[in-house]
């Protein structure tokens, strides 16, 4: 059996077990489902803080500040524990790579929040999910036959079907928001790449690229926050770190298309916060438009499982 770096060797009961996540080659489906709900739902809280900062502060900025947040507690739990090893890697260009397009995606996805509600931004951002497997084809030559391809296709019809419509959804607002949809792809696929790294390692130079990235603007446009606006950017830090670990550890131990799906309950918590926050309510091309990118991303699913299953009879 090949030795695995594992980051729940030493347990210790002063921390939730959730938080031991092993750092296997083999797929974990129940737990990776798990965590990547656990994820977006926390990332759904983040970007909720961040829309509401959005009126006083650049994007940037809040990613800045997302990112010393998150780092802190990070830094205390590595070195409490001693788990200076999850920082070693063995693909330290592809761990960069990861880490400075995912810090630029975060501070594009932020700006798109800024000029779109929540609910059409998310939508649009399910283009990424979408997006992930041709990536993969391109990035890490994973197979794609033509009923995949074109169920790629009819999920990108149902962005264009959810943004058409309406007609007062801002240009810019509905370009940032794809530009951040083609690096969430990305990332995601070089997560699925980096499953054989530590979590934890990962997670940690993503945070560190984001402080390094969004500190050349803070000259610029950095801004000191109010009592409020700090319990906010609390809320963006903490519930980021989390979700950014959660996610990491989804995409290591089960499918990368499985765990992006999952992505769509993103739109019923930004549906919530829009209502409650906003009083704003989407309108039904914003559903049907997500409805068919998950048909579609369910479909592309399905057919990865086929050819899996044919590999393997033909062992």
């Amino acid at each position: 059996m090949t030795e695995k770096t594992d980051i729940s060797q030493t347990s210790h009961p002063a921390i939730p077990e959730i938080l031991y996540v092993p750092a296997p080659e083999q797929d974990n489906i129940m737990r990776g489902i798990t965590f990547g709900l656990m994820a977006y739902f926390l990332f759904g809280i983040m970007q909720a803080c961040a829309k509401l900062l959005m009126e006083h502060h650049h994007p940037a900025e809040i990613a800045f500040y997302r990112n010393i947040v998150a780092i802190v507690p990070l830094i205390i739990y590595i070195a409490a524990f001693k788990k200076w090893n999850v920082l070693k890697t063995r693909k330290p260009v592809a761990l960069l790579l990861r880490a400075v397009v995912g810090t630029i995606g975060l501070i594009i996805t932020f700006a798109a929040f800024q000029y779109l509600p929540m609910a059409e931004t998310t939508v649009i951002l399910f283009a990424g999910i979408i997006l992930t497997p041709a990536v993969a084809f391109f990035a890490l030559g994973e197979h794609m036959g033509w009923r995949r391809w074109s169920a790629i296709i009819i999920g990108m019809l149902g962005v264009i079907l959810m943004v058409r419509p309406s007609g007062d959804l801002p240009l810019i607002g509905v370009l940032i928001a794809f530009v951040a949809a083609c690096s969430h792809a990305f990332t995601n696929t070089m997560l699925r790449y980096l499953r054989s790294e530590d979590s934890l390692g990962v997670t940690f130079y993503f945070i560190l690229s984001g402080i390094v990235i969004g500190g050349l603007f803070m000259p610029f446009v950095g801004k000191m926050p109010g009592p409020d606006e700090f319990l906010l950017l609390l809320g963006v830090g903490i519930s980021a770190m989390l979700a950014q670990y959660f996610l990491t550890s989804a995409f290591r131990i089960a499918p990368t298309g499985l765990v992006a799906m999952l992505n769509y309950t993103g739109l019923v918590w930004a549906t919530i916060f829009d209502v409650f926050i906003w009083d704003y309510m989407p309108g039904l091309s914003v559903f049907l438009g997500g409805f068919i990118i998950l048909a579609a991303n369910l479909y592309i699913i399905h057919r990865e499982r086929v050819v899996e299953l044919r590999a393997k009879n033909l062992k």
